[in-house]
């Protein structure tokens, strides 16, 4: 059977927490992406039912698991280098983390840069510079904090 592109409009964050699903799975989103698709449709038709197939796709292996994994390290590596609270960051900061983690292969520096964008780490707020969305910042402060406080207790006693 061969394949065809389709196009359709549906929920934004519908869409952005799909593609997110996929990635935890496979590791990646191209050439995932649209398996998935046709799985959650397959399993939609089957199941006769309105009921949502995102859990349908859950059989997805991860097959490059590595740059799951290294996406995360990004993210914590640009995080400790970010003030408490702040949410700017210029390009070039993420990419020596990007070159701290993986390669300064300007391939690599672009293909990391859209998968920490893809999914949701940082987001583009102005030439050259992003912004970490603010759940995320807060999370990272909410860390500090508890480490500070874990340090400070260690002082005292």
């Amino acid at each position: 059977m061969g394949k065809i592109k389709v196009n359709h409009v549906i929920d934004e964050e519908l869409w952005k927490t799909f593609k997110k699903f996929v990635f935890s799975q496979s590791g990646k989103i191209h050439g995932s992406l649209s398996e998935a698709v046709s799985r959650a449709l397959a399993a939609y038709m089957s199941s006769g039912s309105n009921s949502s197939p995102a859990h349908t796709c859950s059989h997805i292996s991860d097959r490059k698991g590595g740059k799951k994994e290294k996406t995360e390290r990004i993210y914590r590596e640009l995080a400790a280098h970010v003030a408490p609270g702040e949410i700017r960051v210029r390009r070039e900061a993420i990419e020596e983390a990007i070159a701290r983690v993986v390669s300064n292969d300007p391939r690599m520096l672009r293909q990391y840069l859209q998968l920490l964008q893809t999914l949701g780490y940082i987001e583009l707020d102005g030439f050259g510079v992003y912004k970490l969305p603010r759940e995320i910042a807060r999370l990272e402060a909410d860390e500090r904090l508890r480490a500070i406080q874990k340090a400070e207790a260690a002082d005292g006693a």
